[in-house]
């Protein structure tokens, strides 16, 4: 992943989910938090949208994944949030080709620097759940207050 890079998540309240929402956006990356219970068009829609280069997801959701997947081509990866033998275990009749959470973070010793970066860069990313039309998104920016509109 890249500074200003799109990581969406489709996860639960869960501490993995937590650790992505502050690790891509400390990175300088946009956490793009997605509904699990929009209906599948909106899903995709939304994960198009914001140009999601990569999703992480809850195990729970291997299914909803598998549909949307062949929807949105310009994913680079689908993580899943667990380690290798929960995924060989629980994912195996996926058809969509899946990365492990803790496997790409197995890399790492947990000694990192954090960047310095503009607080006006992007870090957080939410969309409406589209009952007037497609959904909106809401771009939140940095440390600041201030937040812009996608259209």
């Amino acid at each position: 992943m890249q500074r200003g890079e799109r990581v969406g998540t489709l996860a639960w309240n869960g501490y993995r989910h937590l650790e992505c929402y502050y690790g891509v956006s400390g990175m300088g990356a946009v956490c793009h938090t997605i509904n699990p219970r929009l209906c599948l068009g909106q899903v995709a829609f939304i994960v198009n949208y914001a140009d999601d280069e990569y999703v992480a997801f809850d195990m729970t959701f291997a299914t909803l994944v598998d549909i949307i997947a062949p929807q949105c081509p310009n994913v680079k990866g689908w993580i899943a949030l667990g380690d290798e033998s929960c995924i060989s275990t629980h994912l195996a009749d996926m058809a969509t080709p899946v990365l492990s959470y803790e496997t790409l973070l197995a890399k790492y010793d947990g000694d990192y620097t954090w960047p310095v970066f503009d607080e006006r860069s992007a870090s957080f990313l939410c969309y409406t759940s589209g009952t007037t039309g497609n959904p909106k998104g809401a771009l939140y920016l940095g440390s600041s207050s201030r937040c812009n509109t996608i259209i």
